[in-house]
């Protein structure tokens, strides 16, 4: 049986999941045309309260959540920092972390079978958001 679920796994790791680049391509494929420029930026920004996000969300003209408005922001951050290279064929994708708290009732599995930090990613796609032209939109996108 472990030999089997071993060869099973080698060959999930060879076939292409959510994108045509499979991890044994060649990096030039995989790169896709992208090339590194060297040089790494830092953003700072002033603390900012829950109520004032919460105001923002309140103030939306349909409705939204915090969340909602945290990513509008941060999109239209990197729609700012891009400036002339973002357009409508503009393809955005990101790995956000999501808490994953378990409720184990009133029979818990033993420790060890536990999961060990009750969080993952989802991935999300924001091509919409990027692309578009007002902050709203961005935030309902």
């Amino acid at each position: 049986e472990w030999v089997r679920s071993a060869l099973v796994f080698t060959l999930q790791n060879a076939k292409c999941f959510e994108s045509e680049y499979g991890f044994n391509s060649s990096l030039s494929h995989r790169k896709g045309g992208l090339e590194y420029s060297g040089v790494r930026k830092s953003i700072c920004f002033k603390p900012f309260s829950l109520d004032y996000i919460k105001a923002i969300k309140n103030k939306s003209p349909k409705k939204a959540t915090v969340n909602d408005v945290l990513l509008g922001a941060m999109v239209g951050a990197m729609r700012r920092y891009g400036g002339d290279a973002i357009d409508d064929n503009t393809i955005m994708r990101m790995l956000i972390p999501v808490g994953a708290p378990l409720e184990f009732g009133a029979n818990p599995p033993p420790e060890g079978d536990r999961l060990g930090n009750n969080w993952s990613f989802c991935s999300a796609d924001l091509s919409k958001a990027i692309s578009a032209k007002d902050s709203i939109s961005r935030m309902l996108a």
